[in-house]
């Protein structure tokens, strides 16, 4: 239940809603950003 909450929070507050410091600490984050970026295109 709590990664459902935390994924609201992510959609809700934005990339930027995460400390810098914790952003720089996610695994494959540079991986995660781009494919989001991607997503977001072809959506677009």
């Amino acid at each position: 239940m709590i990664d459902l909450h935390n994924e609201i929070a992510g959609a809700y507050y934005g990339e930027y809603g995460i400390p810098e410091n914790w952003r720089e600490k996610i695994t494959m984050n540079k991986t995660i950003l781009t494919m989001t970026e991607n997503i977001y295109q072809l959506t677009s």
